[in-house]
């Protein structure tokens, strides 16, 4: 029967310590290596499916870490010997399941002959398992090791799980963040405290010379000082709000050397402190970039309606706000093919004024392609 042990403390909470990072897992193997003495060691994330991908993580005196996703590719699905079920260890030398002598010798060059496996999940995502190597002229891994393996693949199974989550919610929030870019929108998040947090891709909105908004020191501030003190004092007013008193504020700010403006809704919500995560409210402030979100890409307007590539440019240019006048020049055509094109666009949309093409293709998705 397999003992139970107790892990270091330190091995613990590595396990957990970077699971946000692209390489969560460097430390506590590399940790769990020495432990079992192996010569190298890896998390296999194995897949279900046809279509799924291998994700290794491997660590190692030999192990080349730009070989991995070679590795990813076919190292468990084409010569992995064994897959055993959940919570089950296995024993196995490579020299005696490998049929072909490349093979062999393939391991060999990465110090792997003697081999221990612990299936630590086995479910819908796939299989996850630790697998630990040592030299050929090594003991074999035994009883204690399993032990160890056992203990540290239950806080794996935890981790990878919480890992999931994590990444589930980033890919969400990268998708929402990308939709509100390509429509010319950023988000910045007021903490109750006052720290202000960019979101999706208003950083770069806000470090162009025209912006009248920015954040210093982690603090929401407008560029100029009358505005500044219309801004403070919506967010205060809008975090003073209780349930249907939280109303939302909107604003315009001065842009510097030009005439035009930026436009701010400022929004609370009952949220969640980020640092108590007790309840508390946060205020969302959404800044429209009316040039950006004015940017129709031109290829999917072609697959919408079906465009020719000067109907195309002619419509994205009506839907920036330029005259027809404007945009003959621009373009080098005529009045009378702009007149064209203009009516064969009204005819492939069914409008039949200006205003109604740039109100649909205002509120079509090629606005959210890559413009």
């Amino acid at each position: 029967m397999t003992r139970v042990i107790h892990l270091p403390e330190e091995l613990v909470e590595l396990i957990y310590e970077r699971i946000t990072d692209d390489e969560p897992w460097r430390k506590p193997l590399e940790m769990l290596r020495t432990m079992l003495d192996a010569s190298n060691l890896m998390i296999c994330l194995a897949g279900k499916g046809a279509r799924t991908r291998d994700a290794l993580f491997a660590y190692g005196p030999k192990v080349d870490q730009a070989e991995v996703p070679g590795w990813e590719e076919r190292i468990y699905r084409d010569i992995f010997p064994v897959n055993p079920p959940e919570g089950e260890t296995v024993f196995f030398q490579w020299e005696k399941v490998l049929k072909k002598k490349e093979q062999i010798r393939y391991m060999q060059r990465y110090d792997s002959s003697w081999t221990i496996t612990h299936c630590f999940e086995s479910n819908a995502h796939g299989d996850g398992l630790l697998i630990g190597s040592r030299e050929l002229e090594a003991s074999t891994f035994n009883g204690d090791d399993a032990a160890i393996l056992i203990a540290a693949g239950r806080h794996f199974k935890r981790a990878l799980r919480l890992r999931r989550e994590y990444l589930r919610l980033r890919i969400a929030s990268d998708f929402q963040g990308e939709g509100l870019a390509r429509m010319g929108i950023g988000a910045i998040l007021v903490e109750n405290s006052g720290k202000a947090v960019a979101l999706n891709h208003t950083e770069e909105m806000l470090s162009r010379p025209d912006a009248g908004l920015a954040i210093r020191n982690e603090r929401l501030l407008a560029k100029t000082e009358s505005d500044d003190k219309r801004l403070q004092a919506a967010i205060r007013q809008v975090l003073s709000g209780k349930g249907d008193r939280m109303k939302a504020r909107a604003l315009t700010l001065s842009a510097p050397g030009t005439g035009r403006g930026m436009g701010l809704l400022i929004q609370g919500r009952p949220s969640v402190s980020l640092a108590s995560g007790k309840p508390d409210t946060n205020v969302m402030v959404f800044v429209r970039d009316i040039q950006s979100a004015a940017d129709v890409d031109l290829d999917l307007t072609r697959d919408l309606f079906g465009f020719t590539a000067a109907e195309a440019r002619l419509a994205a240019g009506l839907a920036r706000g330029h005259l027809l006048n404007e945009l003959e020049a621009e373009l080098g055509i005529s009045h009378n093919t702009a007149r064209a094109h203009l009516r064969s666009i009204f005819a492939k949309t069914d409008v039949s004024r200006q205003s109604q093409l740039v109100y649909l293709l205002a509120n079509c998705v090629a606005p959210l392609g890559p413009g």
